[in-house]
């Protein structure tokens, strides 16, 4: 069996095509047209698929070439994924424990952009005909693609253009030149949709950001947008603006990072989850240096958080796209104290280091968490769900020799324990009940361990087979799932505990050994998804495991 698991954050092709919808010929212009009428996706007939009792792996795809993508549902209970035939994407939803593929896209080449929180519709974009401008639709996350909804008609290619609010009611949206932010209903129409800020006053002004920096964020409680534009100079700055679908006809923004240098510059933000915070990155009292700073959302108490930086140190940027270990800043869970790396942006190899700050500041209460020896730098860390322990890997400077270590999130760095010595950088994740950390071990005894968050002997969780690289924990920190190779790769599920057994969830199917891949789990952790080539050079299926069988 040829496993391959795919990330979260795929896109589909963005391809312009010919519909009805766009040429104003249907009575009502925010219902698709009909399928055969758009000349692009070939739909066809999808085979009929019995649910599964989970005891061996289930067939999703039902015949259909799967194409690189796919996101599970927030209840776990569908999977939205990407199909290809004849050189045209399609996006389409299926059970998580089986039953009939339903199409959601009417027009060829959708690019996903989200799914509600409550996991009842799905958002795409797509060109309704050539040379147009990409359009946002709504449908329901079973289907069918016809009941899909026009809800905004002038949108931004970039990938995180689209978010869904809290409440699933809904939706704000980046307009095509990236000058404008819009609200609509999630369930749609278009009309219904209001300006949350008005076209910038700079010509050359526009919201910034890329799929790691969205650009713009909605507040953890759904009633502000916090964006990063260059809307009052030619340099990016962050504003705040309140979040309803009857905003006033000049909506209220208000600039909430402090006066910058001349030629200062926000280069990212996040925001905190559960309290009015908002962590950003600037060059706003030195034009040579990036430092990090704290506002409120309505723009009092600015604190600088960082320590004193010498000549050619920052703050390093933000980088936290799960699953991969953080780097940069990152607010622990608790939204209690902010984790950063500084590095010196001129010494070869990178000189770093890492510390915590309570998020309120200041900056005198800084601590230093990574104690390494002479010569030895902090690399990628990751935060409890408890927001009580960092663990972090470090680097010697030939870049092959790594340690993991833990330390309490609040320091002292002399309180580091060292978990892991080896060549090769460190695959690791952290159980979400803050109990233990688990890692990949390379060298000559590879293996897949479980160890003591605050460090203690580890034990192996693996068999012989030899695990490939990050693992999933499940929800519940009771099990981790991997793959592994015996010389034939397979999907593996492993107790975090004493009690239950490991099981070969694919050991059902036909095996062709490659490279493993990290799985990804449904949110509610009871199904691993998964793509299986069942022969070289074959097309791709998806399928899913239930965790534990039956």
């Amino acid at each position: 069996m040829n496993l391959q698991f795919v990330t979260s954050t795929g896109r589909g092709a963005i391809v312009a095509c010919s519909a009805l919808l766009a040429c104003g010929a249907p009575e009502d212009e925010n219902r698709l047209s009909a399928a055969a009428e758009l000349g692009g996706d070939p739909g066809g007939e999808v085979a009929a698929a019995a649910t599964c009792d989970g005891s061996v792996p289930c067939l999703l795809s039902a015949g259909l070439v799967f194409s690189n993508s796919l996101w599970p549902s927030p209840d776990g209970q569908r999977v939205v994924f990407l199909r290809r035939a004849d050189n045209v994407i399609s996006l389409y939803s299926v059970p998580v424990r089986g039953g009939t593929p339903v199409r959601l896209s009417e027009l060829p080449s959708p690019s996903f952009r989200a799914i509600a929180p409550d996991g009842s519709r799905v958002l795409y974009v797509a060109a309704p005909a050539p040379g147009q401008p990409l359009a946002l639709f709504s449908v329901p996350i079973a289907g069918p693609a016809s009941a899909g909804v026009l809800i905004a008609r002038d949108v931004s290619s970039a990938f995180a253009s689209a978010q869904v609010s809290p409440d699933s009611r809904k939706v704000v949206y980046l307009v095509s030149n990236r000058r404008q932010l819009r609200v609509v209903p999630t369930g749609g129409p278009a009309d219904a949709g209001a300006r949350l800020t008005g076209e910038f006053a700079n010509p050359q002004g526009g919201i910034a950001g890329d799929l790691n920096d969205p650009g713009f964020m909605i507040g953890g409680n759904g009633a502000s947008v916090v964006y990063r534009a260059a809307q009052e100079r030619p340099q990016a700055e962050l504003f705040r603006v309140p979040l309803t679908l009857t905003p006033d006809p000049d909506p209220p923004t208000i600039k909430l990072n402090g006066l910058l240098v001349e030629g200062g510059n926000v280069s990212s933000f996040r925001l905190a989850a559960a309290t009015p915070d908002v962590i950003y990155r600037a060059n706003q009292d030195d034009q040579t240096k990036f430092e990090l700073f704290r506002v409120k959302m309505n723009g009092t108490e600015r604190v600088k958080l960082n320590v004193p930086l010498p000549p050619d140190w920052n703050a390093t940027e933000v980088q936290d796209a799960p699953p991969a270990a953080l780097r940069g800043y990152h607010l622990a869970p608790g939204d209690a104290r902010v984790v950063y790396e500084v590095a010196n942006v001129v010494v070869s190899p990178t000189e770093q280091r890492l510390y915590s700050v309570p998020t309120a500041g200041p900056a005198s209460a800084n601590v230093r968490l990574d104690a390494p020896p002479t010569g030895i730098q902090a690399a990628s860390y990751r935060v409890s769900e408890d927001g009580r322990q960092v663990v972090y890997d470090t680097r010697d400077p030939d870049g092959v020799t790594f340690a993991l270590l833990t330390v309490p999130t609040g320091g002292p760095a002399g309180a580091s324990v060292e978990l892991l010595t080896q060549r090769g950088e460190p695959q690791f994740v952290l159980t979400p009940n803050s109990q233990q950390v688990v890692f990949v071990r390379s060298g000559a005894d590879p293996g897949l361990f479980r160890g003591p968050i605050a460090g203690g002997s580890a034990v192996r969780i693996d068999g012989p087979e030899v695990p490939g690289r990050l693992p999933a924990v499940t929800p519940d920190s009771a099990r981790v799932v991997y793959v592994a190779s015996t010389g034939e790769t397979d999907v593996f599920s492993a107790p975090l505990g004493a009690g239950g057994a490991r099981v070969n969830l694919t050991a059902a199917l036909p095996t062709v050994a490659v490279a493993p891949v990290a799985p990804i789990l449904t949110a509610d952790g009871v199904h691993a998804v998964y793509t299986v080539l069942p022969a070289v050079g074959s097309d791709e299926q998806l399928y899913s495991s239930q965790i534990v069988p039956p």
